[in-house]
């Protein structure tokens, strides 16, 4: 019935990935989204209904996103992204890194600055677009926005 797949049977394996794969798993540090390197890295949560979350952090990125949309996040967590994040599925990208604190700070500014005109930019690092989840569901927050929309 349903046997589990061995991953040696799905890929071609070499002793690097296996390594990779190990230290994946095994080691937070080899854990860096694709592009993130050291020092401070921007970012942007890109959500599906167009909306966007720019941050920049010195610790991982993944960890940074997952603090902002966590009530009891440990670098202070963010409205804006928990809505989202609950109700509405996102990509989370590296935009550049290696930069210092002030470059980090001057990207993501600039990014929210050259966003199209048609968008809203809300609380200084996020930008709403017209078919935001927040928008057209304020009203009830616990609802699944995909399941209604899909009935319709």
């Amino acid at each position: 019935m349903n046997q589990p797949v061995e991953l040696g049977k799905l890929l071609p394996r070499s002793s690097e990935s296996n390594q990779f794969a190990k230290n994946w798993w095994n080691d937070e540090k080899a854990r860096p989204l694709p592009g993130e390197d050291q020092d401070h890295t921007v970012f942007v949560i890109d959500f599906y209904d167009g909306c966007k979350y720019f941050g920049y952090t010195k610790e991982f990125v993944a960890c940074r996103a997952a603090s902002l949309a966590t009530p009891m996040g440990g670098w202070g967590p963010n409205a804006f992204v928990q809505e989202h994040a609950q109700h509405v599925p996102y990509v989370i990208r590296c935009i550049r890194s290696n930069l210092d604190d002030q470059g980090a700070r001057e990207l993501r500014g600039l990014l929210i600055a050259a966003a199209p005109e048609n968008v809203h930019r809300s609380r200084g690092s996020s930008i709403q677009t017209q078919g935001c989840w927040l928008l057209h569901h304020e009203e009830s927050p616990d609802t699944i926005p995909f399941l209604e929309s899909t009935r319709e």
